[in-house]
C-alpha cells in the first residue's frame, strides 16, 4: 500500500466519524417513529429561518376542524419551502407504520388525508409536472416516490423529549450579554489572522474561558471539513446561570460570497474572497460540547489506530 492510499484511508476513516457526529438527532425512519408523538419537535422547525413555518406548524396540530386545517395547509404549501413539502407529505413517512394513536402526529395526518394537500404539493412544489387528471391514489404514489428520491425516510429529524424540555428552557433564559462578550473576543481574533484561515484558535477558547458563568468551551477544529467553500467552524459554549445550562453555538464562515439574488428564491455568487474569515452567527447548542469533545476524541483514537496498522503493515 502507498502513502497516498493510506493518507486517503486514513481521511476517509475521520470523514465517516465526523457524518456519525452530525446525525446525532433522532431520524424520521421506521425503527425510530413509534418515538415520535409531538410533530412540533421536528428538528427544523426550531431554526431561527423557520419562525413563520413553527408557528403554522403548531396552529395546525392544535386545529379543532378540517376547515381551519385547510387554510394552515395552503399556507404551508405557498412557502415551497423544503421543510413544508415534509409536514404536507407527512404520510410519506409512515407508509410502513400507524403513528402513535392520540397524538398531535395522528391528528395532523387525518387533516392532511382529508386536504388536497398533495394537488397543492403539485401545483407549488412541482409546477404541475404530474398529471392532475390521475386518480388521487396514483397522484400521491408518484409524488411519494419524487418526494422518496429527494429526501429518504432518515433525511428529516426530531427532538426527544428531553432535548425538547431542555430547548425550551434555553430559549427562556437572557443570553445577549454573553453573545456579545463572546463575538468581540471572536472578531478580534480573526482581525488577526496571519494566513487564509490561520486564527489563533487556543487564545479564543482561553479567553472565552476566563469569562463569568461560563463553564465549558470546544472549538470542532478536530473534525475534519471538506475543501469546498465556504465552509464553517463552530465554538460551543456551556454556561450556567444560578441552576439552569445554556448552551449557545458560535459560527465561523470560511469565506464570504456576494450574492445576487431574483426574488426570494434564486440567488448566485457573484464575487467571493476565498481568504476572508467573518463571525457569522451564534445558535442554541444541544450538547454540541458534549459530542465534539466525544468525536474528536474518537478520531483521535482511530488515527493512532490507523497509524499502528500502518506501521506493522510496512514492516
Amino acid at each position: 500500500m502507498n502513502i497516498k492510499l493510506f493518507i486517503c484511508l486514513l481521511l476517509l476513516s475521520c470523514t465517516a466519524q465526523a457524518s456519525k457526529f452530525a446525525t446525532a438527532l433522532i431520524p424520521l425512519k421506521d425503527s425510530s417513529i413509534h418515538q415520535f408523538t409531538d410533530i412540533n419537535e421536528l428538528y427544523f422547525l426550531h431554526q431561527r429561518e423557520n419562525g413563520d413555518l413553527q408557528k403554522w406548524v403548531k396552529k395546525l396540530s392544535a386545529c379543532k376542524n378540517q376547515e381551519s386545517a385547510n387554510q394552515l395547509i395552503m399556507k404551508l404549501a405557498k412557502t415551497r419551502k423544503a421543510e413544508a413539502l415534509v409536514i404536507l407529505s407527512l404520510d410519506y413517512f409512515f407508509k410502513n407504520k400507524a403513528p402513535v394513536a392520540g397524538t398531535n402526529v395522528e391528528r395532523v395526518l387525518n387533516f392532511l388525508v382529508n386536504s388536497n394537500a398533495y394537488e397543492q404539493i403539485n401545483q407549488y412544489f412541482f409546477q404541475q409536472n404530474i398529471d392532475i387528471h390521475l386518480p388521487k391514489a396514483q397522484l400521491v404514489k408518484a409524488i411519494q416516490d419524487t418526494i422518496g428520491w429527494r429526501y429518504g425516510y432518515g433525511a428529516f429529524f426530531y427532538l426527544s423529549p428531553q432535548d425538547s424540555l431542555y430547548l425550551r428552557k434555553m430559549k427562556k433564559m437572557k443570553h445577549y450579554d454573553i453573545d456579545e462578550r463572546i463575538i468581540a473576543i471572536i472578531e478580534y481574533y480573526l482581525d488577526q489572522q496571519s494566513s487564509p484561515f490561520q486564527y489563533n484558535v487556543k487564545a479564543i477558547v482561553d479567553e472565552i474561558l476566563q469569562l463569568p458563568q461560563v463553564v465549558d468551551v470546544m472549538h470542532d477544529h478536530c473534525l475534519i471539513k471538506t475543501d469546498q467553500l465556504p465552509n464553517w467552524d463552530q465554538i460551543g459554549v456551556v454556561i450556567v446561570r444560578n441552576t439552569d445550562t445554556l448552551e449557545r453555538v458560535y459560527t465561523i464562515q470560511l469565506g464570504k460570497y456576494q450574492m445576487f439574488r431574483l426574488g426570494k428564491r434564486i440567488s448566485f455568487p457573484i464575487r467571493r474572497n476565498r481568504d476572508i474569515l467573518w463571525y457569522k452567527e451564534a445558535n442554541y447548542g444541544l450538547h454540541f460540547v458534549e459530542r465534539t469533545r466525544r468525536q474528536c476524541e474518537e478520531n483521535r483514537r482511530q488515527h493512532e489506530k490507523t497509524l499502528e496498522e500502518y506501521k506493522k503493515m510496512k514492516q
